[in-house]
């Protein structure tokens, strides 16, 4: 069974919503008490929520008898009310309130959780809910909360791309643990801002990677894609809904990420160029670690090198499926990718400064890696393997100067630009003809272009 069977069964339904992207409002200044609830409309929808344990920093209290309002966010800040009232919890932490809809129905609006007059939480709910719906949101918690903050602030700001951002890309940028670090004393809004740029900065490189001519991904394959993933967020956050109604933890983020791939595998990306789109997002979150406080700028840091391992392990092994190496080779392949992120994920524990033992462990893999692509090869064949892998050396250098390069000072949309094109201009050198003809000189061209595609994650990621 794959990934995606346990979270999307209901995604054909949802995909509908696809068109819709990028209608999203922002919002950032705080709630417009003075207006009312939207009553332009008879249309209403019905959303239930809970309130964990789990609040703002300086908030902590019980979970019953806390006051909740649903917000429509408005492009110039303002909190639109969705309900004239709203509600409170009960003692579990749940809520249920029926919201009225505006005419075009509400998209990526704002939950947020308040005792008396002090924000105790919020939570982004995704997608577009319309007349009649009824929709579980995930469970408000320090991590959704400081989700809602960036969204906000980057709208504010103007750092919001309305064709490629989206609350659910923006969700899973942020980990539980770097959220917790942001929200450590209270709203952080000097890392609320860097986040901002960082997670804007991701999701732009992600499609401006896609978009770029060498790779052609059509626009609407792209919005298939968004499309596809925003559906199975709203069963994400259904899953999460339940699991903590039944004392569970729900799908954690490496679930996620393994669906979401396959969802943008079957709306036509393929896994080739979706490595390249994630080596160019994951740098471009790092860039902006270094203006977070120093806890956060540490988290944020392993952050980026844990989802792009999680994303490039799954795009390896399945690229060596694809080159039908032997189940050994397969099975050895995955091994290395469950220590890679072991490791990344005992260094996320850690205080203070990891880098040098991150280049460790990506090594520790690149070497694993490279050990399976030579497996079954003779010693011919092995010398010239050794040399092309030798050759990309000084492409992989020029890669690495290119993103050391990037300035945290620099807009979100320019950083994404740069790091895109870094990634595929990588790609492109890995890839090349000669080096192809070269492998497929004594393999099988399906096998020789899965290499040079593994060749190319290495080149991007490992030291």
């Amino acid at each position: 069974m794959n990934a995606t069977s346990t979270l999307r069964p209901l995604l054909g339904l949802l995909v509908a919503s696809t068109a819709a992207l990028g209608a999203a409002a922002c919002g950032g200044s705080g709630t417009d008490s003075d207006q009312a609830a939207p009553n332009n409309t008879a249309d209403q929808a019905t959303i239930t929520g809970y309130l964990t344990m789990s609040q703002r920093a300086g908030a902590g209290g019980d979970q019953g008898g806390v006051d909740v309002q649903a917000y429509q966010v408005q492009a110039d800040g303002a909190l639109l009310p969705l309900t004239a009232a709203g509600t409170q919890t009960d003692d579990s932490g749940l809520y249920t309130m029926t919201i009225n809809l505006p005419t075009d129905g509400a998209r990526d609006f704002m939950v947020e959780a308040t005792r008396s007059g002090q924000t105790v939480g919020s939570v982004l709910v995704v997608g577009l809910m319309q007349s009649e719906q009824e929709r579980q949101l995930e469970p408000i918690t320090i991590e959704t909360s400081v989700e809602a903050d960036i969204y906000i602030a980057a709208l504010s700001a103007g750092k919001w791309d309305q064709a490629t951002c989206t609350t659910t890309g923006l969700k899973h940028l942020i980990s539980p643990a770097l959220a917790s670090d942001i929200d450590t004393t209270g709203v952080d809004n000097e890392s609320i801002n860097a986040a901002a740029s960082a997670s804007t900065a991701a999701m732009m490189a992600w499609a401006k990677t896609l978009r770029d001519e060498s790779i052609g991904a059509h626009e609407q394959t792209l919005r298939n894609a968004l499309g596809h993933q925003e559906a199975l967020q709203i069963e994400f956050d259904a899953a999460r809904f339940d699991n903590f109604a039944a004392g569970g933890a729900g799908p954690d983020a490496k679930t996620f990420d393994t669906a979401a791939v396959e969802t943008w595998n079957e709306a036509g990306l393929s896994l080739e160029v979706l490595g390249a789109a994630a080596i160019a997002s994951a740098d471009a979150f790092g860039v902006y670690a270094v203006m977070m406080n120093d806890d956060a700028q540490a988290q944020a840091s392993i952050d980026a090198e844990i989802h792009t391992a999680r994303r490039l392990t799954y795009l390896i092994e399945a690229q060596a499926q694809r080159a039908q190496l032997q189940p050994t080779a397969l099975d050895a392949l995955g091994q290395a990718g469950l220590a890679l992120k072991d490791a990344l994920g005992e260094l996320a524990r850690q205080d203070g400064d990891v880098t040098r033992e991150l280049s460790d462990a990506w090594g520790v893999y690149e070497a694993s890696v490279k050990t399976v692509l030579r497996s079954g090869l003779n010693s011919e064949q092995v010398e010239v393997y050794q040399r092309v892998a030798d050759s990309l050396q000084g492409a992989r250098e020029s890669f690495a100067a290119s993103i050391d390069t990037q300035r945290p000072g620099n807009p979100a949309e320019q950083t994404a630009a740069n790091v895109a094109k870094a990634s595929v201009e990588l790609r492109g050198k890995v890839v090349e003809d000669r080096n192809l003809d070269a492998l497929a000189a004594f393999m099988d061209g399906e096998r020789a272009e899965a290499t040079l595609e593994i060749l190319f994650a290495l080149s991007a990621t490992a030291p």
